[in-house]
């Protein structure tokens, strides 16, 4: 095994989140035994096998599945500081980028984000969440 779910909880539209913990070393993504990661429902959320994690924010839950450093299926979830919720998604496509209201892909996503909050803690932030949605994990 990997990874356990500890006793940290969340609810997060109406599920109970779990948060990781590492049982191992993943060198090739930095991850060392004992660290704290995202959050999951389940552990049918996120493989015991391969490179595959999330780091905190991430949430992972409902059909959403990572399998080796891929993702198997979305929803992919990750939840800004201040509680405002960036999921990954599909438009015409392309891996999009499902914010609030807002839908764009990630493209539009980073322009939106730049232009709103360029320069501010939480528009770094929100680049760093796009940076990680993008690469899927």
């Amino acid at each position: 095994m990997k990874y356990k779910l500890t006793n940290e909880t969340q609810t997060y539209q109406d599920s109970t989140l779990y948060r990781i913990e590492s049982l191992v070393d993943i060198p090739s993504i930095g991850v060392r035994k004992g660290d704290l990661g995202g959050w999951v429902e389940s552990e049918s959320n996120l493989s015991q096998d391969g490179d595959g994690w999330i780091f905190s924010p991430g949430i992972v839950c409902r059909g959403g599945t990572i399998r080796g450093g891929t993702i198997e299926s979305q929803p992919l979830t990750i939840s800004r500081s201040d509680g405002y919720f960036f999921t990954l998604q599909e438009k015409n496509g392309q891996p999009a980028v499902a914010a609030g209201c807002r839908y764009f892909t990630f493209p539009e996503a980073r322009e939106h984000w730049q232009r709103t909050r360029g320069g501010t803690p939480l528009g770094d932030e929100t680049m760093r969440i796009l940076d990680i949605l993008e690469k899927g994990i």
